[in-house]
């Protein structure tokens, strides 16, 4: 990418699933390149961010937004929340768990391990559970009972 050196980025998302570290990226004020580079999000595409080559950001010129309003506009897809277009699967309590599961894990331990996503949803269970038990009991992890936030999640009592 060639880019004039003193020009503010700002990173845009062009994915309808974007992972952690690209939605914390797009929320950061505008950068140069070389902010970005060295900063704690990277280039998108870079291995600092957890979809690493599979990232659809870009970092457009700051100056350029207002004329090009829907560069990143985030539209709304089939199964997001807060949308009348109805999912074609349903997640089921495994599935569910498992994203509750995942989003705890990015929020209190870091990056998912890579082979988490080999895995099927019964055994990325069993392998986040017992390093999720594991953190909990040494006092790393705030203690948190899954099952019951997976529970409300799907509506159960």
């Amino acid at each position: 990418m060639s880019t004039q050196p003193d020009v503010k980025l700002v990173n845009r998302i062009n994915s309808s699933g974007p992972c952690p570290s690209c939605v914390e990226a797009s929320g950061q004020p505008a950068m140069i390149y070389q902010e970005w580079a060295s900063s704690q999000w990277g280039l998108p595409g870079s291995g600092l961010r957890y979809c690493e080559s599979n990232c659809h950001c870009m970092l457009v010129p700051e100056n350029i937004l207002p004329e090009l309003p829907w560069i990143g506009k985030r539209v709304k897809l089939r199964g997001d929340e807060n949308t009348d277009i109805k999912p074609v699967i349903e997640i089921g309590p495994n599935e569910m768990e498992l994203k509750i599961l995942m989003e705890k894990w990015n929020k209190h331990i870091g990056k998912l391990p890579k082979q988490i996503y080999s895995m099927t949803a019964e055994e990325a269970l069993i392998y986040m559970g017992k390093h999720f038990n594991t953190g909990m009991e040494l006092g790393l992890i705030p203690k948190m009972d899954i099952k019951k936030l997976t529970q409300e999640a799907i509506g159960e009592r």
